[in-house]
Formats: structure tokens, C-alpha cells, sequence
């Protein structure tokens, strides 16, 4: 489900970070996580996301995944 993505993505960023704390990296990196691919992440921060999938009445992790892996119509 989203709630559980969601819910795997925070832990994997929050043990992802941990790790660099524990290393004792001073220079912490951002932006180093990704659902899916980082140039469709780029899109969305950026609102360039094509009119077909931004008007589509999903939530915005699927529309997410609707552009990154395509969209047929079913929910």
C-alpha cells in the first residue's frame, strides 16, 4: 500500500543517515534517496510534469509512478 512505501522509505532515509552520522561524515548529503528515479523526481520538483498525468485524479505518489512507469487507466 502507499502508507506502507511510505512508511519503508522513511526508515531505509532515517538508517541511510544514521549510518553517515556513525562515520562521522561532517558533510551530510541530500536528495541521496529516491522511489523511483531521480530525473522523475527532478520533473516534479520542478512542475514539469506533463498536463495528462498532473491532471489525473490520483494521489501524488501515483501520479508519481503513473509517469515514471506509465499509467492504463486503472487505479
Amino acid at each position: 500500500s502507499e502508507e506502507e512505501l511510505l512508511a519503508a522509505a522513511k526508515e531505509l532515509r532515517a538508517k541511510h543517515w544514521n549510518i553517515v552520522k556513525e562515520k562521522g561524515i561532517t558533510e551530510i548529503p541530500s536528495n541521496d534517496f529516491s522511489h523511483y528515479d531521480n530525473f522523475l523526481d527532478a520533473a516534479f520538483l520542478f512542475n514539469v510534469v506533463p498536463a495528462s498525468v498532473q491532471n489525473l485524479e490520483l494521489s501524488d505518489l501515483e501520479r508519481y509512478f503513473a509517469l515514471g512507469r506509465g499509467y492504463q487507466g486503472e487505479k
